[in-house]
Protein backbone atom coordinates (compact mmCIF):
# COMPACT_ATOMS: atom_id res chain seq x y z
CA UNK A 1 0.00 0.00 0.00
CA UNK A 2 1.34 3.42 -0.97
CA UNK A 3 2.25 5.74 1.84
CA UNK A 4 -0.05 8.75 2.28
CA UNK A 5 0.73 11.98 4.10
CA UNK A 6 -2.99 12.51 4.69
CA UNK A 7 -3.36 9.07 6.28
CA UNK A 8 -0.26 9.64 8.42
CA UNK A 9 -1.51 13.00 9.70
CA UNK A 10 -5.08 11.73 10.17
CA UNK A 11 -3.94 8.61 12.04
CA UNK A 12 -1.55 10.65 14.18
CA UNK A 13 -4.32 13.07 15.14
CA UNK A 14 -6.85 10.27 15.65
CA UNK A 15 -4.33 8.44 17.83
CA UNK A 16 -3.68 11.59 19.82
CA UNK A 17 -7.40 12.18 20.28
CA UNK A 18 -7.92 8.54 21.24
CA UNK A 19 -5.11 8.69 23.78
CA UNK A 20 -6.52 11.96 25.14
CA UNK A 21 -10.00 10.44 25.45
CA UNK A 22 -8.63 7.35 27.20
CA UNK A 23 -6.64 9.56 29.59
CA UNK A 24 -9.66 11.75 30.33
CA UNK A 25 -11.85 8.68 30.72
CA UNK A 26 -9.37 7.20 33.16
CA UNK A 27 -9.22 10.42 35.14
CA UNK A 28 -13.00 10.65 35.09
CA UNK A 29 -13.33 7.07 36.29
CA UNK A 30 -10.80 7.63 39.04
CA UNK A 31 -12.28 10.88 40.28
CA UNK A 32 -15.86 9.55 39.99
CA UNK A 33 -14.95 6.37 41.84
CA UNK A 34 -13.35 8.32 44.66
CA UNK A 35 -16.31 10.72 44.71
CA UNK A 36 -18.87 7.91 44.83
CA UNK A 37 -16.93 6.14 47.59
CA UNK A 38 -16.88 9.36 49.62
CA UNK A 39 -20.62 9.81 48.98
CA UNK A 40 -21.34 6.30 50.26
CA UNK A 41 -19.29 7.00 53.40
CA UNK A 42 -21.16 10.23 53.98
CA UNK A 43 -24.48 8.41 53.46
CA UNK A 44 -23.64 5.89 56.19
CA UNK A 45 -22.93 8.59 58.78
CA UNK A 46 -26.47 10.07 59.31
CA UNK A 47 -28.02 6.59 59.72
CA UNK A 48 -25.40 5.60 62.29
CA UNK A 49 -25.79 8.91 64.16
CA UNK A 50 -29.60 8.76 64.00
CA UNK A 51 -29.73 5.20 65.25
CA UNK A 52 -27.32 5.99 68.11
CA UNK A 53 -29.44 9.03 69.04
CA UNK A 54 -32.73 7.11 68.96
CA UNK A 55 -31.41 4.19 71.01
CA UNK A 56 -29.35 6.21 73.50
CA UNK A 57 -31.95 5.76 76.30
CA UNK A 58 -33.63 2.59 75.01
CA UNK A 59 -33.33 -0.63 77.07
CA UNK A 60 -36.12 -2.83 75.59
CA UNK A 61 -34.51 -5.40 73.20
CA UNK A 62 -37.63 -5.60 71.04
CA UNK A 63 -37.74 -1.84 70.73
CA UNK A 64 -34.03 -1.73 69.85
CA UNK A 65 -34.54 -4.36 67.12
CA UNK A 66 -37.63 -2.60 65.74
CA UNK A 67 -35.89 0.77 65.49
CA UNK A 68 -32.70 -0.76 64.07
CA UNK A 69 -34.61 -2.63 61.33
CA UNK A 70 -36.51 0.49 60.34
CA UNK A 71 -33.28 2.46 60.04
CA UNK A 72 -31.70 -0.39 58.05
CA UNK A 73 -34.67 -0.54 55.70
CA UNK A 74 -34.60 3.23 55.23
CA UNK A 75 -30.86 3.03 54.55
CA UNK A 76 -31.23 0.39 51.85
CA UNK A 77 -34.17 2.16 50.18
CA UNK A 78 -32.58 5.57 49.92
CA UNK A 79 -28.89 4.75 49.41
CA UNK A 80 -29.18 2.96 46.06
CA UNK A 81 -30.79 4.57 42.99
CA UNK A 82 -33.00 2.42 40.80
CA UNK A 83 -31.07 -0.08 38.68
CA UNK A 84 -27.82 0.46 40.56
CA UNK A 85 -28.22 -1.64 43.72
CA UNK A 86 -26.10 -4.79 43.36
CA UNK A 87 -27.65 -8.20 43.71
CA UNK A 88 -27.14 -9.75 47.12
CA UNK A 89 -26.50 -6.46 48.82
CA UNK A 90 -27.36 -6.21 52.53
CA UNK A 91 -26.05 -3.66 54.98
CA UNK A 92 -24.41 -4.95 58.16
CA UNK A 93 -25.88 -3.54 61.40
CA UNK A 94 -24.69 -4.18 64.96
CA UNK A 95 -25.96 -2.52 68.13
CA UNK A 96 -23.87 -3.01 71.27
CA UNK A 97 -24.36 -1.88 74.86
CA UNK A 98 -21.75 -0.13 76.97
CA UNK A 99 -20.20 -3.48 78.02
CA UNK A 100 -19.90 -4.63 74.36
CA UNK A 101 -22.75 -7.12 74.55
CA UNK A 102 -24.61 -7.66 71.26
CA UNK A 103 -28.12 -6.16 71.47
CA UNK A 104 -28.94 -6.46 67.74
CA UNK A 105 -27.36 -7.66 64.52
CA UNK A 106 -28.60 -8.27 60.99
CA UNK A 107 -28.37 -11.60 59.22
CA UNK A 108 -24.91 -12.31 57.87
CA UNK A 109 -23.23 -10.04 60.37
CA UNK A 110 -20.49 -11.75 62.39
CA UNK A 111 -21.69 -12.66 65.89
CA UNK A 112 -18.43 -11.27 67.24
CA UNK A 113 -18.84 -7.62 68.10
CA UNK A 114 -16.21 -5.15 66.88
CA UNK A 115 -15.35 -3.98 70.35
CA UNK A 116 -11.73 -3.22 69.46
CA UNK A 117 -12.64 -0.58 66.88
CA UNK A 118 -12.81 3.04 67.85
CA UNK A 119 -15.31 5.57 66.48
CA UNK A 120 -14.97 6.37 62.77
CA UNK A 121 -14.46 4.45 59.52
CA UNK A 122 -12.55 1.16 59.27
CA UNK A 123 -11.98 -1.65 56.77
CA UNK A 124 -12.45 -5.18 58.12
CA UNK A 125 -13.11 -8.62 56.63
CA UNK A 126 -16.56 -10.23 56.90
CA UNK A 127 -16.79 -13.75 55.47
CA UNK A 128 -13.57 -13.15 53.54
CA UNK A 129 -14.83 -9.91 51.98
CA UNK A 130 -13.35 -6.52 52.65
CA UNK A 131 -16.01 -4.45 54.36
CA UNK A 132 -16.23 -0.72 55.06
CA UNK A 133 -17.60 -0.14 58.58
CA UNK A 134 -18.54 2.98 60.55
CA UNK A 135 -18.50 2.95 64.35
CA UNK A 136 -20.70 5.57 66.09
CA UNK A 137 -21.14 5.90 69.89
CA UNK A 138 -24.16 7.49 71.58
CA UNK A 139 -23.49 10.70 73.48
CA UNK A 140 -24.15 9.05 76.87
CA UNK A 141 -21.90 6.10 75.98
CA UNK A 142 -24.63 3.47 76.56
CA UNK A 143 -25.03 2.44 72.87
CA UNK A 144 -22.55 1.69 70.09
CA UNK A 145 -23.84 1.43 66.52
CA UNK A 146 -21.81 -0.28 63.77
CA UNK A 147 -22.87 -0.12 60.09
CA UNK A 148 -20.95 -1.93 57.34
CA UNK A 149 -21.06 -2.31 53.51
CA UNK A 150 -19.21 -4.87 51.34
CA UNK A 151 -16.50 -3.06 49.35
CA UNK A 152 -16.72 -5.44 46.31
CA UNK A 153 -20.49 -4.91 46.12
CA UNK A 154 -20.03 -1.18 46.56
CA UNK A 155 -17.41 -1.17 43.77
CA UNK A 156 -19.75 -3.11 41.47
CA UNK A 157 -22.51 -0.62 42.15
CA UNK A 158 -20.24 2.35 41.42
CA UNK A 159 -19.07 0.83 38.12
CA UNK A 160 -22.66 0.08 37.16
CA UNK A 161 -23.61 3.69 37.81
CA UNK A 162 -20.78 4.81 35.48
CA UNK A 163 -21.52 2.34 32.67
CA UNK A 164 -22.69 5.14 30.33
CA UNK A 165 -19.50 7.15 30.82
CA UNK A 166 -17.50 5.42 27.98
CA UNK A 167 -20.49 5.80 25.67
CA UNK A 168 -20.63 9.54 26.32
CA UNK A 169 -16.89 9.91 25.63
CA UNK A 170 -17.24 7.87 22.45
CA UNK A 171 -20.02 10.16 21.28
CA UNK A 172 -17.68 13.08 21.92
CA UNK A 173 -14.77 11.37 20.11
CA UNK A 174 -16.63 10.61 16.87
CA UNK A 175 -17.41 14.27 15.99
CA UNK A 176 -13.85 15.22 16.91
CA UNK A 177 -12.43 12.55 14.56
CA UNK A 178 -14.76 13.68 11.78
CA UNK A 179 -13.76 17.32 12.30
CA UNK A 180 -10.08 16.32 12.32
CA UNK A 181 -10.49 14.39 9.06
CA UNK A 182 -12.16 17.37 7.34
CA UNK A 183 -9.65 19.87 8.76
CA UNK A 184 -6.69 17.72 7.67
CA UNK A 185 -7.99 17.46 4.11
CA UNK A 186 -8.43 21.23 3.99
CA UNK A 187 -4.98 21.82 5.51
CA UNK A 188 -3.31 19.60 2.87
CA UNK A 189 -5.18 21.21 -0.02
CA UNK A 190 -2.25 23.58 -0.89
CA UNK A 191 -0.08 20.50 -1.57
CA UNK A 192 -2.66 19.16 -4.01
CA UNK A 193 -2.92 22.60 -5.62
CA UNK A 194 0.87 22.75 -5.93
CA UNK A 195 0.90 19.30 -7.55
CA UNK A 196 -1.84 20.39 -9.99
CA UNK A 197 0.13 23.53 -10.84
CA UNK A 198 3.26 21.50 -11.61
CA UNK A 199 1.24 18.97 -13.63
CA UNK A 200 -0.39 21.72 -15.70
CA UNK A 201 2.92 23.29 -16.67
CA UNK A 202 4.38 22.96 -20.14
CA UNK A 203 7.47 20.78 -20.48
CA UNK A 204 9.58 23.83 -21.35
CA UNK A 205 8.29 26.01 -18.50
CA UNK A 206 11.02 26.04 -15.85
CA UNK A 207 10.09 29.36 -14.25
CA UNK A 208 9.63 29.67 -10.48
CA UNK A 209 6.44 28.35 -8.94
CA UNK A 210 4.17 30.76 -7.09
CA UNK A 211 2.11 29.20 -4.26
CA UNK A 212 -1.64 29.75 -4.30
CA UNK A 213 -1.51 29.79 -0.48
CA UNK A 214 1.66 30.94 1.29
CA UNK A 215 2.19 28.39 4.06
CA UNK A 216 5.32 28.09 6.18
CA UNK A 217 5.33 24.28 5.84
CA UNK A 218 5.05 24.41 2.02
CA UNK A 219 7.65 27.14 1.60
CA UNK A 220 10.76 24.86 1.96
CA UNK A 221 9.38 22.40 -0.62
CA UNK A 222 8.53 25.22 -3.00
CA UNK A 223 11.96 26.82 -2.55
CA UNK A 224 13.66 23.47 -3.19
CA UNK A 225 11.58 22.93 -6.35
CA UNK A 226 12.36 26.42 -7.62
CA UNK A 227 16.08 25.98 -6.94
CA UNK A 228 16.04 22.62 -8.71
CA UNK A 229 14.23 24.06 -11.73
CA UNK A 230 16.71 26.94 -11.82
CA UNK A 231 19.58 24.42 -11.88
CA UNK A 232 17.88 22.40 -14.61
CA UNK A 233 17.20 25.58 -16.58
CA UNK A 234 20.84 26.59 -16.24
CA UNK A 235 21.97 23.13 -17.33
CA UNK A 236 19.68 23.19 -20.37
CA UNK A 237 20.88 26.66 -21.30
CA UNK A 238 24.48 25.53 -20.88
CA UNK A 239 23.84 22.51 -23.11
CA UNK A 240 22.12 24.71 -25.67
CA UNK A 241 25.11 27.06 -25.77
CA UNK A 242 27.44 24.10 -25.91
CA UNK A 243 25.64 22.59 -28.92
CA UNK A 244 25.57 25.95 -30.67
CA UNK A 245 29.26 26.59 -29.96
CA UNK A 246 30.20 23.05 -30.97
CA UNK A 247 28.33 23.38 -34.25
CA UNK A 248 30.06 26.70 -34.89
CA UNK A 249 33.45 25.27 -33.95
CA UNK A 250 33.09 22.19 -36.17
CA UNK A 251 31.61 24.00 -39.16
CA UNK A 252 34.86 25.70 -40.17
CA UNK A 253 37.12 22.58 -39.88
CA UNK A 254 34.59 20.47 -41.76
CA UNK A 255 34.27 23.11 -44.48
CA UNK A 256 38.06 23.24 -44.75
CA UNK A 257 38.23 19.43 -44.94
CA UNK A 258 35.63 19.46 -47.71
CA UNK A 259 37.56 22.07 -49.65
CA UNK A 260 40.84 20.19 -49.16
CA UNK A 261 39.28 16.91 -50.25
CA UNK A 262 37.87 18.62 -53.38
CA UNK A 263 41.23 20.18 -54.13
CA UNK A 264 42.94 16.82 -53.63
CA UNK A 265 40.67 15.20 -56.18
CA UNK A 266 41.29 18.01 -58.68
CA UNK A 267 45.10 18.08 -58.11
CA UNK A 268 46.91 17.59 -61.47
CA UNK A 269 50.16 16.08 -60.27
CA UNK A 270 51.57 13.73 -57.58
CA UNK A 271 53.46 16.50 -55.81
CA UNK A 272 50.40 18.65 -55.36
CA UNK A 273 48.33 15.64 -54.26
CA UNK A 274 50.96 14.74 -51.63
CA UNK A 275 50.97 18.31 -50.30
CA UNK A 276 47.18 18.51 -50.25
CA UNK A 277 47.01 15.07 -48.62
CA UNK A 278 49.28 16.24 -45.81
CA UNK A 279 47.10 19.29 -45.27
CA UNK A 280 44.00 17.07 -45.28
CA UNK A 281 45.54 14.77 -42.63
CA UNK A 282 46.41 17.77 -40.47
CA UNK A 283 42.86 19.07 -40.82
CA UNK A 284 41.46 15.67 -39.88
CA UNK A 285 43.71 15.61 -36.81
CA UNK A 286 42.50 19.07 -35.76
CA UNK A 287 38.86 18.08 -36.24
CA UNK A 288 39.45 14.82 -34.34
CA UNK A 289 41.05 16.77 -31.50
CA UNK A 290 38.04 19.11 -31.34
CA UNK A 291 35.64 16.14 -31.29
CA UNK A 292 37.62 14.48 -28.49
CA UNK A 293 37.53 17.66 -26.47
CA UNK A 294 33.82 18.06 -27.05
CA UNK A 295 33.28 14.50 -25.84
CA UNK A 296 35.34 15.31 -22.73
CA UNK A 297 33.17 18.35 -22.06
CA UNK A 298 30.01 16.26 -22.46
CA UNK A 299 31.29 13.59 -20.06
CA UNK A 300 32.21 16.18 -17.44
CA UNK A 301 28.86 17.96 -17.79
CA UNK A 302 27.07 14.67 -17.15
CA UNK A 303 29.12 13.77 -14.07
CA UNK A 304 27.51 13.83 -10.65
CA UNK A 305 28.25 16.44 -8.00
CA UNK A 306 30.79 14.24 -6.19
CA UNK A 307 32.90 12.14 -8.60
CA UNK A 308 35.63 11.29 -6.08
CA UNK A 309 35.47 7.51 -5.74
CA UNK A 310 38.93 6.21 -4.87
CA UNK A 311 42.51 7.02 -3.95
CA UNK A 312 44.66 7.84 -6.97
CA UNK A 313 48.47 8.04 -7.08
CA UNK A 314 48.85 11.46 -8.69
CA UNK A 315 52.60 10.96 -9.27
CA UNK A 316 52.07 7.70 -11.14
CA UNK A 317 49.19 9.19 -13.15
CA UNK A 318 51.31 12.22 -14.11
CA UNK A 319 54.25 10.07 -15.31
CA UNK A 320 51.83 7.94 -17.33
CA UNK A 321 50.27 10.96 -19.10
CA UNK A 322 53.69 12.50 -19.78
CA UNK A 323 55.00 9.21 -21.21
CA UNK A 324 52.14 9.15 -23.73
CA UNK A 325 53.07 12.63 -24.98
CA UNK A 326 56.86 12.31 -25.00
CA UNK A 327 56.95 11.06 -28.64
CA UNK A 328 55.00 14.14 -29.75
CA UNK A 329 57.30 16.41 -27.77
CA UNK A 330 60.40 14.75 -29.33
CA UNK A 331 59.02 15.26 -32.84
CA UNK A 332 58.67 18.97 -32.03
CA UNK A 333 62.04 19.20 -30.38
CA UNK A 334 60.55 20.04 -26.98
CA UNK A 335 61.84 19.03 -23.54
CA UNK A 336 58.98 17.42 -21.54
CA UNK A 337 59.65 16.20 -17.99
CA UNK A 338 58.21 15.48 -14.53
CA UNK A 339 59.44 16.74 -11.14
CA UNK A 340 58.07 15.53 -7.81
CA UNK A 341 57.81 12.62 -5.37
CA UNK A 342 57.60 9.01 -6.49
CA UNK A 343 54.17 8.58 -4.88
CA UNK A 344 51.47 11.14 -4.17
CA UNK A 345 48.17 9.53 -3.12
CA UNK A 346 45.04 11.69 -3.17
CA UNK A 347 41.27 11.22 -3.33
CA UNK A 348 40.23 11.79 -6.93
CA UNK A 349 38.44 10.37 -9.97
CA UNK A 350 41.27 8.93 -12.05
CA UNK A 351 39.72 9.37 -15.51
CA UNK A 352 38.65 12.98 -14.89
CA UNK A 353 42.01 13.91 -13.45
CA UNK A 354 43.74 12.28 -16.43
CA UNK A 355 41.57 14.35 -18.79
CA UNK A 356 42.58 17.54 -16.97
CA UNK A 357 46.30 16.66 -17.12
CA UNK A 358 46.08 15.70 -20.82
CA UNK A 359 44.52 19.04 -21.71
CA UNK A 360 47.12 20.99 -19.72
CA UNK A 361 50.00 19.10 -21.34
CA UNK A 362 48.52 19.28 -24.86
CA UNK A 363 47.99 23.03 -24.49
CA UNK A 364 51.60 23.44 -23.37
CA UNK A 365 52.89 21.33 -26.29
CA UNK A 366 50.69 23.20 -28.78
CA UNK A 367 51.73 26.72 -27.77
CA UNK A 368 55.37 26.14 -26.75
CA UNK A 369 57.75 26.77 -29.66
CA UNK A 370 60.21 24.23 -30.98
CA UNK A 371 63.06 23.69 -28.51
CA UNK A 372 60.97 24.89 -25.57
CA UNK A 373 60.82 23.33 -22.09
CA UNK A 374 57.66 21.94 -20.48
CA UNK A 375 57.76 20.78 -16.87
CA UNK A 376 55.09 19.04 -14.82
CA UNK A 377 55.66 19.44 -11.07
CA UNK A 378 53.86 17.67 -8.20
CA UNK A 379 53.66 18.15 -4.47
CA UNK A 380 51.52 18.29 -1.35
CA UNK A 381 50.56 21.32 0.73
CA UNK A 382 49.01 20.06 3.97
CA UNK A 383 45.89 18.10 3.06
CA UNK A 384 45.86 19.33 -0.56
CA UNK A 385 47.72 17.83 -3.52
CA UNK A 386 48.93 20.20 -6.22
CA UNK A 387 50.19 19.91 -9.76
CA UNK A 388 51.76 22.54 -12.03
CA UNK A 389 52.41 22.57 -15.78
CA UNK A 390 54.98 25.23 -16.70
CA UNK A 391 56.05 26.15 -20.23
CA UNK A 392 58.05 28.93 -21.88
CA UNK A 393 55.54 29.67 -24.61
CA UNK A 394 53.80 32.99 -25.33
CA UNK A 395 51.62 32.75 -22.19
CA UNK A 396 48.23 34.39 -21.67
CA UNK A 397 47.76 38.13 -21.05
CA UNK A 398 46.57 39.05 -17.56
CA UNK A 399 43.49 40.75 -18.99
CA UNK A 400 42.39 37.54 -20.68
CA UNK A 401 43.16 34.99 -17.98
CA UNK A 402 39.68 34.79 -16.43
CA UNK A 403 38.03 34.71 -19.85
CA UNK A 404 40.42 31.94 -20.91
CA UNK A 405 38.37 29.40 -18.94
CA UNK A 406 35.26 30.00 -21.08
CA UNK A 407 34.41 27.52 -23.80
CA UNK A 408 35.86 28.26 -27.25
CA UNK A 409 37.70 31.30 -25.86
CA UNK A 410 41.07 32.00 -27.47
CA UNK A 411 43.35 34.91 -26.73
CA UNK A 412 43.67 37.43 -29.55
CA UNK A 413 46.68 36.62 -31.69
CA UNK A 414 47.12 33.15 -30.15
CA UNK A 415 49.12 30.85 -32.46
CA UNK A 416 47.89 27.44 -33.63
CA UNK A 417 44.45 26.13 -34.39
CA UNK A 418 43.09 25.17 -30.94
CA UNK A 419 39.36 25.10 -30.25
CA UNK A 420 39.57 26.99 -26.97
CA UNK A 421 38.20 24.09 -24.90
CA UNK A 422 41.25 22.88 -22.96
CA UNK A 423 41.13 25.21 -19.95
CA UNK A 424 37.33 25.01 -19.68
CA UNK A 425 37.65 21.21 -19.46
CA UNK A 426 40.32 21.56 -16.76
CA UNK A 427 38.19 23.95 -14.69
CA UNK A 428 35.12 21.71 -14.96
CA UNK A 429 37.13 18.67 -13.82
CA UNK A 430 38.55 20.63 -10.86
CA UNK A 431 35.10 22.00 -9.92
CA UNK A 432 33.80 18.44 -9.70
CA UNK A 433 36.72 17.65 -7.35
CA UNK A 434 36.06 20.82 -5.27
CA UNK A 435 39.53 21.90 -6.37
CA UNK A 436 40.99 25.06 -7.92
CA UNK A 437 42.93 25.98 -11.07
CA UNK A 438 45.04 29.14 -11.40
CA UNK A 439 46.97 30.82 -14.22
CA UNK A 440 50.31 32.15 -12.92
CA UNK A 441 53.55 33.57 -14.26
CA UNK A 442 56.65 31.30 -14.20
CA UNK A 443 59.59 32.39 -12.08
CA UNK A 444 61.44 33.48 -15.23
CA UNK A 445 58.60 35.72 -16.31
CA UNK A 446 58.13 34.11 -19.75
CA UNK A 447 55.46 31.54 -20.57
CA UNK A 448 52.67 30.26 -18.38
CA UNK A 449 52.34 28.26 -15.18
CA UNK A 450 48.98 26.49 -14.61
CA UNK A 451 48.48 25.24 -11.04
CA UNK A 452 45.72 22.88 -9.97
CA UNK A 453 44.97 21.89 -6.37
CA UNK A 454 42.81 19.01 -5.08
Amino acid sequence: MRSSLFRRVAWAQAGSLGALVVLLLGLEFGSSFLGYSSDFDQTMRPYAMGLALLLADESDPRRIEEVARKIQDLDERTTWPAGVRPAGYQAYYQVLDARGAMLFRTAGTPPRPYTSLGPGFHVVRVDGRRTRVLVEDAANGRIRVIIGESLPLRRAAILRSMRMLPVSYLLILLPMVLFTWVATRRALRPLRQLADAVEARAATDLGPLDPTVDLKEVRPLLSALNRHMARVSGLIESQRRFVADAAHSLRTPLAVLGAQAHALVQAPGPGEREQLGGELRAGIERATSVVHQLLSVARLEGAGPDPVTATVDLAELARERVALLVPLALRRGQDLGVEGPDHLPCRAHGAMLATALDNLLENALRYTPEGGVITLRLGRDGARCWCEVEDDGPGIPDSFREQAFDRFARAPGAPGHGAGLGLSIVRKALDLHHGTVSLLDPPGGRGLRVRIEI
